[in-house]
């Protein structure tokens, strides 16, 4: 039943992930109705991530590439600037420095790194309380909320042309700020750095690739920390199968998946998915009611 259980996580992670409606919290609250026996609601949520980190890995694999080499030319760009320095004090020359980040990939390299500086501090300080009430069902239902907030604003801002090079530092900050927010239940990571992306005044296209690439090393960080409580009320093969399970299928499900969300995502207007996140919201909020009342 468990393995059954652990492979409809996996599904449901591996459609929503790629849509802004929090699959988190599509998680954390069939968690609940279902009562699946796992030891924590919150390792199930970051494994089912790492296997959608691996569909976005897949998927953009060339743009990854290049990412990489530009934060691998980060140290040479530096010492290259470093002695431009130098023998500009010491020649009295003006020689131009070298840009760093002024290419696409250059400035994604930024996003991704200093970017998550600030998503981690917010964990830092949230992180316990996000992990206190991620089985509640009303703590689920206010994220989706705030999440249908967020995207119905987005439906009124006006077509963006910025590109991911002409992201200012403090933009940059501002968006791994609010990405820290989605560590509560129900809100949408996705939701939240799209909907700022575009309020920033970039194309709908890059908002959407600058999330998924922002998100990376939070999945991969968040993993790291919940690996030693994966097994912490002790090792069965049972619960080895039903993790294993959740990050196959969400990884498997993923890769089917992640073209035609996304197309679906830069073709629909933002209102179809707040009206989805606001419809789960009240639905999980009656949920909390209906136990307690």
């Amino acid at each position: 039943m468990l393995i059954l259980e652990s492979i409809l996580l996996g599904i449901l992670q591996g459609i929503f992930e790629f849509l802004p409606v929090s699959s988190a919290g599509h998680l954390a609250l069939f968690f609940q109705l279902l009562e699946i026996d796992m030891p924590s609601c919150l390792s199930v949520l970051t494994l089912a991530h790492l296997g959608s980190l691996v569909a976005i890995v897949r998927f953009y694999m060339k743009d990854i590439r290049k990412i990489l080499a530009k934060l691998l030319r980060i140290p040479a760009g530096f010492i290259e600037n470093t002695r431009i320095w130098y023998h500009n004090k010491k020649e009295g020359d003006t020689n131009r420095y070298k840009w760093i980040f002024h290419s696409n990939y250059g400035k994604l390299a930024l996003l991704v790194t200093l970017g998550n500086v600030p998503t981690v501090i917010f964990g830092l300080f949230f992180g316990n309380l996000a992990e206190s009430v991620v089985d509640s069902y009303l703590a689920v239902g206010i994220g989706f909320l705030f999440s249908a907030v967020f995207l119905l604003v987005s439906t009124f801002l006006p077509k963006g042309e910025r590109v991911p090079r002409e992201l200012h530092v403090w933009e940059i900050l501002v968006v791994g700020t609010c990405q820290g927010g989605a560590v509560f239940p129900g809100v949408s990571r996705f939701a939240l750095t799209l909907s700022v992306f575009l309020l920033l005044g970039m194309t709908k296209r890059s908002a959407l690739k600058c999330s998924l690439f922002l998100s990376l090393p939070v999945i991969l960080g968040a993993f790291i920390r919940e690996c030693p409580g994966l097994f912490s009320e002790g090792f069965s093969w049972e619960l080895l199968g039903g993790y294993l399970a959740v990050f196959a299928f969400a990884a498997f499900i993923g890769m089917l998946m992640i073209r035609w969300c996304l197309n679906l995502v830069l073709d629909r207007k933002m209102t179809l998915f707040a009206a989805y996140c606001l419809l789960l919201g009240i639905f999980s909020i009656g949920c909390h009611f209906a136990i307690t009342g």
